[in-house]
């Protein structure tokens, strides 16, 4: 039994010519069956085949970015971009319906994905294309600029979500992050990204095709009060209250904020704004108090009117129903969807980026 512990030691210390060249070449094998299988089309083509589940935003997102790369003559678009709060309260259909009886054809393209950080919304942008045209509306909250070691760390390895880009790789550079990435090719190159998904659409025998479920939480029951209280401390703690604490954590996330802008000022044709994602009613009033809010908001305008850009927030033009909330963020199918998604829809007609077709 000795005997043969030892030989497998040597085996694997020492191993044969023989092993060594079989060693070599099936890693030669897979990686060229990697890199020619993580070829964009490939990925544009068979996104719902490499998708986890429904709600892998992730791999759909990247399919969508790597086809607005492929096309020759990009359309006129709005560009949805954020987490989950915002791409559960804006309704595409509903939007698009809006914007069609109004004579606006733009396309609406959704980049929104459960647990978008600011920065990964950063990678996203930077990855349109440079002739790129129409508008980029981006959800924010206090929460968004309060980026963790956590997040930097991510987006430093490429992002869990394949999600990296020169600017990016930049920004962390010039916060004193150290980038860990050398290519800064989008979702291709990430193995921690793509492989699982790989893997998973190698060996599955159904060969399924997923199609994507944007509103997850459409028509879920709302949570039970101890539920929501619980969320209401956490929440509380990740948003560093009082203001004066919370202010001094946000630098980072204003500076990401500010390198988003000077992205989308890059592309000639491409103009951003902000909107207000949603918060519940209950958890304002209860746990965060007008002063923050007010100290926040007049923050944001200051410093949206500093880099003459438009900041947007819904709730003061019509009243949140703390009974559509799912929890604190996400809200159901409701009046409050729907007066969210049609408000955003006079805020791109007035806007005048997006022009109206004349269909006479």
């Amino acid at each position: 039994m000795r005997s043969k512990s030892k030989a497998f030691i040597d085996g694997l210390v020492k191993p044969s010519e023989l092993s060594l060249v079989v060693a070599v070449l099936t890693s030669i094998v897979l990686c060229c069956f990697y890199f020619s299988f993580s070829d964009p089309t490939n990925i544009i083509e068979n996104a719902s085949l490499l998708a986890t589940d429904e709600r892998d935003d992730d791999i759909f997102i990247t399919s969508t970015v790597l086809q607005l790369k492929a096309e020759t003559a990009p359309l006129e678009s709005i560009y949805l971009i954020g987490d989950s709060a915002l791409r559960e309260i804006v309704r595409v259909n509903l939007l698009t319906d809006e914007l069609k009886r109004n004579n606006f054809d733009a396309r609406i393209v959704d980049l929104r994905g459960g647990g978008q950080s600011l920065l990964e919304s950063l990678a996203i942008i930077d990855n349109l294309p440079d002739n790129s045209t129409g508008l980029v509306v981006l959800g924010i909250s206090a929460k968004s600029f309060i980026i963790n070691s956590k997040m930097l760390d991510s987006a430093s390895y490429g992002n869990r979500r394949g999600y990296t880009s020169e600017a990016l790789m930049n920004f962390l550079d010039s916060i004193g992050h150290r980038s860990n990435r050398t290519t800064g090719v989008y979702g291709i190159d990430n193995f921690r990204f793509l492989l699982p998904r790989f893997i998973n659409y190698w060996f599955s025998n159904d060969q399924r095709r997923t199609e994507r479920s944007v509103h997850l939480k459409m028509y879920a029951a709302k949570k039970s009060t101890e539920e929501l209280n619980a969320l209401k401390n956490t929440y509380s703690l990740e948003l560093s209250l009082p203001y004066k604490k919370y202010r001094t954590f946000i630098d980072t996330g204003l500076k990401a904020l500010s390198t988003t802008i000077n992205i989308v000022e890059s592309k000639p044709e491409l103009k951003i704004t902000f909107i207000e994602k949603p918060l519940s009613p209950d958890f304002l009033s209860s746990h965060v108090g007008k002063e923050f809010i007010t100290a926040y908001e007049n923050l944001i305008i200051e410093f949206t009117e500093k880099y003459n850009v438009t900041y947007h927030n819904p709730s003061h033009y019509f009243p949140y129903n703390s009974a559509d909330f799912y929890d604190l963020v996400h809200v159901r199918k409701s009046p409050t969807s729907s007066s969210y998604t049609s408000h955003l829809a006079r805020l791109i007609m007035d806007s005048k980026i997006i022009q109206a077709t004349d269909h006479q």
